[in-house]
């Protein structure tokens, strides 16, 4: 007889020694675009201002998931994010006009990996607390962090999160 973890003790004294099945925490898959949608409208309109508008391009799966801690994901994307959206409305040269102000936001689901890129058409190095926050909370998980400097302008961080070393942290 297999015994649940959740009856007494006295049972399991008397039941003999019957394996055990200890309840497990369900898994935390969480999906992405929701969360990048609930950082992206929390964006305060003055991250924006004075220089303009941000055209937000996102281009995530509506069933694509994480499956990683919620709350750990939300903080290390939402600051990446709003460096994004910073560098997005900083001109090139002080006071010169930005011709594009774009925060892209994407992501691939390959059998190994899920990469997430956000990508701004601002000018500079990203910076740099939120990029050592992603990177440390990242490299915990066993994934990989990634900065490049777009052609055509901005910056682009790429957050690759590996399927087995997520797994295997939950073992």
């Amino acid at each position: 007889m297999i015994q649940d973890a959740d009856r007494g003790h006295e049972a399991a004294e008397n039941e003999g020694p019957e394996p055990r099945i200890l309840p497990m925490a369900a898994p935390r898959a969480t999906l992405l675009r929701d969360v990048l949608e609930s950082i992206i409208e929390a964006v305060p309109a003055g991250d924006a201002s004075p220089a303009g508008r941000v055209r937000v391009t996102l281009d995530v799966p509506a069933a694509q998931v994480v499956d990683v801690d919620p709350d750990m994901f939300r903080s290390v994307v939402e600051g990446l994010v709003r460096a994004a959206f910073s560098a997005a409305v900083r001109p090139v040269v002080a006071g010169a006009p930005i011709a594009v102000r774009e925060v892209v936001v994407t992501s691939i689901d390959a059998a190994d990996a899920l990469e997430l890129e956000i990508a701004d058409s601002g000018s500079g190095p990203p910076d740099a607390a939120a990029l050592a926050a992603a990177r440390a909370a990242i490299l915990g998980l066993g994934g990989d962090v990634t900065v490049t400097q777009c052609p055509e302008g901005g910056t682009a961080v790429t957050l690759r999160l590996s399927r087995r070393a997520v797994r295997r942290k939950a073992a």
